[in-house]
């Protein structure tokens, strides 16, 4: 994933996250943003780690992340993975 493509869909995740249930019927703003954002995610059986450096951890709610990044290059790639 380039930077380009991380940065719009981390954008992306933090509008869905923070839009208030009354702005529309059925939450269909946030569904729009969740399926745009799903639809470019990669399952994790596919992604390759070997080689990047662990830079976090955090929870969402009931989801443990980890943060990799590819810093062998200088424009290297960030993983999220989901536990």
């Amino acid at each position: 994933m380039d930077r380009r493509r991380f940065l719009r869909n981390t954008a992306l995740t933090a509008a869905a996250a923070y839009v208030p249930d009354g702005v529309a019927d059925d939450r269909s703003i946030q569904e729009r943003y969740i399926r745009a954002f799903n639809a470019s995610l990669t399952p994790a059986a596919n992604v390759d780690i070997e080689g990047h450096t662990l830079i976090c951890e955090f929870t969402i709610g009931p989801t443990a992340w980890k943060v990799y990044e590819d810093l062998r290059t200088r424009d290297g790639v960030i993983t999220y993975l989901s536990a």
